[in-house]
């Protein structure tokens, strides 16, 4: 079952996310809400913080990948097809300029292993196709999931 949270975007709008957490430290979330209110891309430190307080873990210990769909990018500049998705992992290294500690330095395009498909399924409205919108070396994040 899909855990949810909420997390404040920059115009203090409270969002809604969904996420799972695989082999006890690989938290993939998704937005609820359409990219204009507020794409988890553009929110990620916020959303990470919001997982974390929940689950009440170190974001340090864990590894986290953003599952971004039509569902949350349905309005947003990328017009994706049903069942298009892309899926990044979001890196994160320390900072003290910020107030969770961290910030999110890059996005890496990954690979989509099936059980995250199957967990998310009723957020990817159709046959699943990862967008790939560059090229690139995918790799799985874990084999074990």
């Amino acid at each position: 079952m899909l855990t949810t949270a909420q997390f404040e975007n920059n115009r203090k709008e409270k969002l809604g996310i969904a996420y799972f957490i695989f082999n006890d430290h690989l938290s993939v979330f998704t937005a609820l809400d359409d990219a204009c209110m507020g794409s988890s891309i553009n929110n990620a430190e916020e959303i990470i913080k919001a997982i974390c307080n929940k689950e009440r873990v170190d974001p340090f210990c864990m590894r986290f990948f953003d599952l971004q769909t039509r569902t949350s990018y349905g309005g947003g500049l990328r017009k994706l097809e049903p069942g298009d998705f892309e899926f990044d992992e979001v890196l994160i290294v320390p900072s003290s300029q910020r107030i969770q500690g961290f910030h999110a330095d890059c996005w890496k395009l990954t690979k989509c292993p099936s059980q995250v498909i199957k967990k998310f399924a009723a957020f990817i409205d159709g046959t699943p196709r990862q967008y790939i919108p560059r090229a690139f070396e995918a790799k799985f994040f874990e084999s074990s999931i």
